[in-house]
């Protein structure tokens, strides 16, 4: 599926398991939230703020299975990503194509979630 890194040592917390549970428990204000992350993030044009709206994102993403486990692990995520050490990575690896790739798996991974549908996402 491609969720980004996966850095979750939790049993049955992969990013498929995570987009199952969003499918089956997001609401529609979850979903405003994914479309406001989706938007602001498509408009970026520097690696700090892409990072900053791909992590509220994939944030939003874990608070849609409203499971409070599969959150606080994201919370725990939200927190290593704003180390240094992990932004300075972002800033050599950033580039307007790969950014728009990014936003076009997320837009899939969304609808998806929209339409209830964990296997949208997929590409052809």
């Amino acid at each position: 599926m491609g969720l980004g890194v996966q850095l979750e040592p939790v049993p049955g917390a992969s990013g498929a398991n995570r987009l199952l549970m969003a499918v089956a428990s997001a609401t529609g204000a979850d979903l405003a939230e994914m479309d406001r992350c989706l938007r602001c993030g498509a408009e970026v044009t520097t690696s700090e703020e892409s990072e900053r709206w791909n992590t509220v994102l994939h944030h939003s993403f874990a608070v849609a299975t409203h499971n409070a486990v599969l959150v606080s692990v994201s919370s725990l995520l939200v927190a290593a990503r704003r180390r240094p050490v992990w932004r300075r990575l972002k800033r050599r690896t950033f580039n307007p194509e790969r950014h728009r790739c990014y936003c076009d798996e997320h837009e899939r991974i969304i609808s998806a979630v929209r339409e209830r549908d964990p296997k949208a996402h997929q590409l052809d």
